[in-house]
């Protein structure tokens, strides 16, 4: 025998044995939730809708959410993940998806030093229209999941027993797009406005894409690949998208504003309305 078969046969022996067997790779399970009034048991009338993208890991036993919603009668008070109901019953919490104080910022290194942060199932909340957090998960819980009999729930002052509901189901949410539809409403908002204090008519139909090109093209230099700043270059992430674009119509005017003005004023004289509405919307609905 050769020494190449030879040492064939001994890995194959050892593979064989399980000395080389691979490791199993973890599963990733995909859910999502359409959240609405006329979920609610009794429905509730409102024009608020949320979208829920959640994700579980098998093999480390947690599930991991984003939340986003809008148009709700006031600040959320609390969200939670219910179980096990189908769509007709109620159910009591099973992971508080937002410590108490939905919408409050809480970075996860500072957790014991904040009221309330030791919460079962929360890591981080986000700006006020979109929380994330990630919890452990029982087998009993993976599966009512899987059977579908979890759902997620956002109350409000006005409606605490929950103003939208929707049901856990297998999926993928289009976050992206809820995204897109929420930064194009601010920027419509914002020049609705301008248009009733005698500033430019007309609606603003924002263009996401558009904007992130915008935005790699004349913006990230400076302003840093997040828009987190850099060296004299404020920080973007976190402004809304009416701010940003009566900012950049600022400098489209030619107004001095902050020290920065000198570079801004002429970058901003290159966009058209429609590439600063982009650009502002890109900004405020992609960084935090």
């Amino acid at each position: 025998m050769t020494l190449h078969a030879r040492t064939c046969t001994a890995f194959l022996a050892l593979a064989s044995a399980g000395i080389f067997a691979l490791p199993a790779a973890a599963e990733e399970m995909k859910f999502m939730a359409e959240l609405t009034g006329a979920a609610q048991v009794p429905p509730v009338e409102t024009e608020a809708t949320g979208l829920a993208d959640v994700t579980v890991d098998t093999e480390a036993m947690t599930v991991t959410w984003t939340l986003m919603h809008q148009g709700l009668s006031g600040e959320p008070v609390a969200a939670h993940f219910h179980g096990p109901a189908s769509l007709e019953e109620t159910a009591p919490p099973v992971v508080d998806m937002g410590e108490g104080a939905y919408g409050a910022t809480v970075d996860v290194e500072e957790a014991e030093d904040t009221e309330g942060a030791e919460a079962e199932g929360t890591d981080e909340a986000v700006a006020e229209d979109i929380l994330e957090g990630s919890a452990e998960l029982t087998e009993e819980q993976l599966a009512q999941l899987q059977a579908g009999l979890w759902y997620i729930n956002i109350h409000t002052e006005e409606n605490p027993d929950g103003e939208i509901r929707g049901q856990v189901v297998e999926g993928e949410a289009d976050m992206e797009g809820m995204m897109e539809e929420a930064a194009g409403e601010t920027v419509q908002d914002a020049a609705a406005g301008e248009a009733s204090e005698g500033g430019a008519a007309g609606e603003l139909v924002v263009d996401i894409a558009a904007g992130e090109g915008i935005f790699q093209e004349s913006c990230r230099n400076c302003h840093g690949p997040r828009a987190q700043g850099m060296a004299s270059f404020p920080k973007l992430a976190g402004h809304d998208a009416e701010y940003l674009l009566e900012r950049l119509q600022q400098y489209h005017a030619g107004e001095k504003v902050g020290p920065g003005s000198a570079l801004m004023i002429p970058v901003a004289q290159d966009l058209s309305e429609e590439d600063m509405a982009n650009v502002a919307a890109y900004i405020a609905s992609t960084f935090e």
